[in-house]
């Protein structure tokens, strides 16, 4: 699928929207130099910048960007997730043109290491922004954060891990539903394709990575639950939604406590038919209750409703630390909380079961949070959010706080919080 390029001069009527972006521009510190330019065709518009590593450019459909929000319109939360994206922007963002390793990067050798799933966190969260404010500058860096995780991973969207390519494919998939940017579509319906071939035909369920196909955990069948479920919903194809239920099916009869709604991490890690019980992750039960909330989405079946709900309770009963999200370590462990919340939120958008409870939970620990940090200037946060962080963070664990945050500035900007 392919769009013709934007050419023509520019209508009246977007005029304020362009000036608005090259305003931001030209006032942040971090924006992408060199060359802005902007050009309008009937139905759309692209934004191009130039880096030193690449020049991509983002195609807007004007009728499917959301409508630009002025700060005066914004909430605390909106602004202290704007607060944040643009601390990010300025001190995490860098080598390899994409988010390193840690603040403050004091060692060049501690952003060796390429987290591609953990730059896919980024990216949802850049949507999120984006969604939110209307800012096309958001839009733009996280088109060009995608070319760089593709230029970092040997010019290839696709790895060897089926759940780093689900959360890759989720957060611009949503870009490209938010922009309307065709160009994006290769990518998706590749990582689509890859993770669908990671179905174990023998005994069921997503692989966890290519060279594992006996090791299916929910971090793989989540996320690729999730895109089926949206991609069904965007373009009404059945072999969509017949992965999507494949996936939940399976996932719910294996790897799902059928008394507490417990989501547990995987099945046959050892190769001895187990289930690892003891793994018990925010994460895991965060993307069962986006695939209830999608599947519920598509169906508008209550039962999927009632899944969701029964395993965010059970996680709130046994996940928290005096009302606060327990700590799952640093590394990958940082980036747990945040996607719990993120996926929390989905449900919160989508009934009003339990509502005020997920709300007030969410607000306490952006709260917590909050209060932890060193200063407005630089809000870093901990692996456990009610203690202060120590002198560097991690990506993973500022990603987390990062999803807890724009979670909490769309249900600000929605009324459901204060």
């Amino acid at each position: 699928m392919k769009h013709g390029q934007p050419c023509g001069t520019p209508v009246v009527g977007r005029l304020h929207r362009w000036l608005c972006l090259l305003l931001a521009l030209a006032l942040s510190a971090t924006a992408l130099a060199s060359c802005e330019q902007t050009s309008a065709s009937e139905g759309g518009a692209s934004l191009q910048a130039g880096s030193a590593a690449s020049t991509v450019q983002i195609y807007i459909d004007e009728e499917k960007a959301p409508a630009l929000r002025a700060d005066s319109e914004k909430g605390i939360w909106e602004k202290r997730a704007d607060a944040t994206q643009a601390f990010m922007r300025e001190n995490f963002f860098g080598a390899y043109d994409m988010y390193q390793n840690k603040y403050p990067l004091t060692r060049q050798r501690d952003n060796a290491t390429f987290h591609y799933w953990i730059q896919a966190q980024v990216l949802d969260s850049i949507v999120d922004a984006y969604i939110r404010t209307g800012d096309a500058v958001y839009a733009q860096r996280a088109k060009e954060l995608i070319a760089a995780v593709k230029k970092r991973n040997g010019n290839h969207i696709t790895n060897d891990l089926y759940d780093d390519m689900g959360w890759m494919a989720n957060a611009a998939f949503r870009l490209y539903q938010a922009t309307g940017d065709q160009d994006l579509w290769s990518d998706i319906d590749l990582l689509y394709r890859t993770i669908a071939d990671g179905w174990n035909e023998a005994s069921g369920g997503i692989a966890w990575r290519r060279d594992q196909m006996y090791y299916r955990n929910s971090p793989s069948n989540g996320p690729a639950c999730i895109l089926a479920a949206r991609l069904y919903q965007h373009t009404g194809e059945q072999e969509y939604l017949d992965m999507a239920l494949r996936i939940f099916d399976w996932w719910t009869e294996t790897l799902v406590d059928p008394e507490t709604g417990l989501v547990w991490d995987g099945i046959n890690r050892q190769m001895d038919g187990k289930i690892d019980k003891n793994w018990q992750f925010t994460y895991c039960q965060g993307v069962y209750i986006g695939a209830c909330v999608e599947l519920y989405r598509i169906t508008n079946e209550q039962d999927y409703i009632d899944k969701a709900v029964r395993t965010a309770d059970y996680a709130l009963d046994t996940m928290l630390e005096s009302g606060i999200l327990r700590s799952e370590g640093g590394g990958d462990g940082g980036a747990f909380k945040g996607i719990f919340c993120r996926y929390l939120t989905q449900l919160i958008l989508t009934t009003s079961v339990n509502r005020e409870l997920y709300c007030r939970v969410l607000e306490r620990n952006g709260e917590a949070l909050w209060a932890n940090i060193p200063s407005e200037e630089e809000p870093i946060c901990s692996e456990k959010w009610s203690d202060k962080p120590g002198k560097s963070v991690e990506l993973q664990v500022q990603s987390s706080g990062l999803a807890l945050l724009e979670s909490l500035a769309v249900l600000n900007k929605m009324g459901y919080i204060s």
